[in-house]
Order: structure tokens, then sequence, then C-alpha cells
């Protein structure tokens, strides 16, 4: 993560899935600024409204994203937020395609993420990093794959032999 955050100058996050959210519990900042991007650890999010916690419904089979549906009723944080199933469904397969998640604005205004998932040596993901900013996050194009050889390393030393670079 630190080697992350010395890369990007951004905020990075970690986080786990706890039932219908993700809840941080690390980060790195830079101290000297006065404002800082970043969850207080602890605090949770719903899934469907973050970078990582979209990562972890990206995983579930069919009937488990259903439930999660049924049970949240995709309920919004911002005027950007995933509100239907079909935008739900699109966000996974895309957050499939390329290894890594984003939320545009869709748990806070203003705030901005990626994240990519970690895996333990069986391939299954057990947390995800993040990197948080308040300006476009597309305007930075290095930063996805600072972000994937990041989350790479850390699942390789936990034993996944799949990891990407």
């Amino acid at each position: 993560m630190h080697v992350l955050f010395e890369k990007t100058g951004a905020t990075v996050n970690l986080s786990m899935r706890c039932g219908d959210s993700i809840i941080y519990i690390e980060h790195v900042f830079d101290p000297q600024i006065g404002v800082r991007l970043s969850r207080q650890i602890g605090a949770k999010a719903p899934l469907h409204c973050t970078s990582c916690g979209k990562l972890f419904l990206s995983e579930l089979p069919t009937e488990e994203l259903t439930a999660y549906i049924a049970r949240t009723h995709l309920q919004a944080r911002t005027e950007h937020s995933i509100r239907t199933p079909e935008q739900l469904i699109v966000a996974l397969e895309h957050a499939r395609e390329l290894g890594w998640a984003d939320d545009i604005e869709e748990l806070e205004p203003g705030i901005q993420c990626i994240g990519a998932p970690i895996r333990n040596g069986l391939g299954k993901m057990v947390a995800a990093i993040s990197i948080i900013c308040a300006s476009d996050i597309r305007r930075k194009p290095e930063w996805p794959q600072h972000l994937l050889q990041a989350t790479a390393a850390v699942s390789a030393s936990m034993g996944w032999l799949g990891a990407r670079n």
C-alpha cells in the first residue's frame, strides 16, 4: 500500500467484505494534507456503491447476487449510484473484464476510486485495495496498472499463483 501511495500520491484503502458492506481496515495517506480522502477505519459502505464492493459482487453466483439486490434494493448514496440490477450487471461484467472496478462519485459526491482484488492461495478474493482521489480518475491511465501490480504482489505473497502483473 505504501508503494502504491508513493507511485500515485493518492490515498490507498484496504477493505474486506462484511455482509452486504465493505469495511475499511487500513489506509495510507499523506498526513500533511489538511483534507484526507479516506474512510475511517471500521467504517462500512454498501457493496454496490464502491469499487471494492463491486469486485466482491462480481464473484458471487447469480442466486447470491439476486439475493443481495433483493435485500438492499440497491439503495443509492448519491445521484451517480447504481440503482438498477441492469446497471449493476453491466458494472460487474466490466470489472470482470478489466480485473478492477471503479466508483465514480457513487458513494460520495466528488470522490472517485478504483479498486482491485487481493486473493488467497486458493484464488478466493479476501480483500481489496482502492486508490481514491477528488479529480477525474480516468485521467490517470497509469493508475490501474499500478493498482493491479500492487494487488498481484500482495496476492502472490499469500500464495496465489495466478496473480496478474
